[in-house]
């Protein structure tokens, strides 16, 4: 998966809605794992993904514009 990641595209092709889905069921999976945050073993995964999620939420819009770094709560 991490190959095919790929920064957050507004390109309205098949190529780039594709790899939108992408990231965001890997930022989708990343929040449910810090929901559960009482859980050991969901930080420990949280913390091994740090690239999966930099590659993830790079370019994501916050605030309306576009970032390079994560800015999540």
């Amino acid at each position: 998966a991490d190959r095919d990641l790929q920064p957050w595209i507004a390109k309205d092709d098949q190529q780039s809605q594709k790899m939108l889905r992408i990231n965001q069921r890997i930022v989708s999976l990343l929040a449910e794992l810090l929901r559960n945050h009482d859980i050991p073993e969901a930080l420990m995964i949280v913390a091994s993904a740090s690239d999966l999620l930099l590659h993830a939420t790079d370019g994501m819009f916050v605030d309306g514009e576009a970032c390079t770094l994560p800015q999540l709560e």
